[in-house]
């Protein structure tokens, strides 16, 4: 008699599982940001215009993709970030919103910010203080909800 091993697909987690896996995402996210963000750190939120362009799943990943490949070229020192995308429903149309949190300085950060061609754009600057707040802020979204990995951190960044 053979045996199968079965997959594990998406979908069939226990809610308190989830809860630790998020709680455990939060914290590694946080450690992360503390050890290479110390000094501080820019969030920067794309966002897209709904009456030019919306994309979901695959074509917002390789939007914002893109988007850090050419970034890296503008900045003076290796960018190091940590993204999170977040899509949802509102006001009757589809709602994508990537979130980057880099390293660097308040002009690199607004050029770069700047090379977003889909629709506005913001910098905040994000003291240390508040990396925590940000590290669950990021383990909250949809994406931690439906199973997937909620943020995605570049090479590079010292991991403890």
């Amino acid at each position: 008699m053979t045996r199968q091993l079965a997959k594990h697909i998406g979908g069939k987690t226990p809610a308190a599982q989830q809860r630790i896996n998020r709680a455990l995402s939060s914290a590694s996210l946080s450690r992360l940001l503390q050890l290479n963000f110390a000094q501080g750190a820019y969030l920067i939120e794309l966002t897209y215009d709904p009456a030019r362009y919306v994309p979901v799943g695959v074509y917002a990943t390789q939007d914002i993709q893109d988007w850090i490949r050419g970034a890296r070229h503008q900045v003076s020192a290796p960018l190091r970030y940590v993204r999170t995308m977040e899509q949802g429903q509102g006001d009757n149309r589809q709602l994508t919103v990537h979130r980057v949190v880099v390293s660097c300085s308040r002009t690199d950060a607004e050029k770069i910010a700047a090379k977003w061609a889909y629709g506005l754009t913001w910098v905040k600057l994000v003291e240390p203080e508040y990396l925590p707040a940000l590290a669950e802020q990021f383990s909250r979204c949809p994406a931690a909800a439906a199973g997937r990995r909620s943020w995605s951190p570049s090479k590079g960044l010292v991991r403890q």
